[in-house]
């Protein structure tokens, strides 16, 4: 299971059976399922942690944005419109809060955030439900 501070899922695995030019679409489309769930159970006050959520190839997305505008997956989407190779895609929430959050600390994701995200994509893969 992944850990608070790093939930990239490795999908190396997975895309080695595809053909190589499938292989970037599935991952692509495993990756924004895994933002559309992180930003769906993350927890609400005044919307910057939601807003948050940084989508980055190759490497963490570093920045944070003072926006509540719910636009992180629309956002996360055009960052993987230029994934072509099998490089690592990272998704990250780099407020000085978010590991407090996806350790429980709010009423409103008790169980947080990533991890959970991160073990409902492996347990369908995994011939589990999601």
């Amino acid at each position: 299971m992944a850990n608070a501070k790093q939930f990239s899922i490795d999908l190396t695995r997975w895309g080695n059976k595809l053909e190589k030019e499938e292989a970037p679409k599935f991952i692509r489309k495993i990756a924004l399922e895994l933002l559309k769930k992180v930003t769906m159970k993350s927890p609400v006050k005044t919307g910057r942690f939601k807003a948050n959520w940084m989508t980055g190839i190759g490497g963490a997305d570093e920045t944070t944005t003072e926006s509540t505008v719910d636009d992180a997956v629309m956002r996360g989407a055009i960052v993987l419109t230029g994934y072509k190779t099998l490089k690592q895609i990272h998704i990250s929430n780099n407020l000085p809060y978010a590991a407090a959050l996806e350790h429980g600390h709010s009423q409103q994701a008790p169980l947080g955030v990533a991890e959970i995200s991160v073990a409902e994509i492996e347990a369908h893969f995994n011939g589990g439900a999601a």
